[in-house]
């Protein structure tokens, strides 16, 4: 029987290996930092030639999952890698709850997203979450991205041009957008 309490995390083919530390940041807050392996199987067969694989090494990579017990919350996630015998090709076992790209949690960037699609800016979201202000720039491009997809590459036939307000008609800006597919072309202060 432990002497502390256990969080179910429910990440996919994660298991906890330790009990959760908690240890002090350099600006005086608490992180919980929670140790475990990954359960996906790796593929025995090399994906070149088809030769068996082996173990190589255990690799531990740290990401950043959503705040528990109203604190920054770090995954130490241990993982194998293997190594083909006939021609040296490596294979990581994949980590399934991780945002490619990113070292957080998916669920993390959805919350990420979702706090951005409720007004927050940026700036709100990096000082809320003490995330780095490119990740939550990034994840808010690629919200964007997802919404209202890339800019197009032809050249628009129709296009409106409007200046707008901004904070109380004290600050202007000048869009530019297509008509056909709602694109926003071009946006400036002034």
């Amino acid at each position: 029987m432990h002497d502390c309490i256990t969080v179910a995390h429910k990440l996919p083919h994660f298991d906890v290996t330790a009990d959760p530390e908690f240890l002090p940041c350099a600006d005086g807050s608490i992180m919980v930092r929670t140790a475990g392996t990954v359960t996906l199987p790796v593929p025995s067969a090399c994906p070149r030639c088809s030769s068996m694989m082996r173990l190589h090494a255990y690799e531990t990579v740290h990401i950043r999952d959503i705040p528990i017990f109203n604190a920054q919350h770090l995954l130490e996630v241990r993982y194998q890698r293997h190594r083909c015998s006939c021609c040296g090709a490596e294979v990581s076992q994949d980590i399934p709850f991780k945002t490619d790209g990113h070292f957080i949690t998916d669920r993390y960037a959805r919350l990420v997203s979702r706090y951005l699609g409720y007004g927050m800016t940026n700036k709100t979201v990096h000082r809320l979450l003490g995330l780095n202000v490119h990740l939550v720039k990034a994840l808010d491009k690629g919200r964007l991205e997802g919404l209202y997809g890339k800019a197009p590459k032809t050249p628009s036939r129709y296009i409106a041009i409007d200046e707008i307000s901004i904070h109380s008609h004290h600050r202007y800006a000048t869009v530019v957008i297509d008509l056909e597919t709602g694109h926003v072309l071009f946006c400036e202060a002034g």
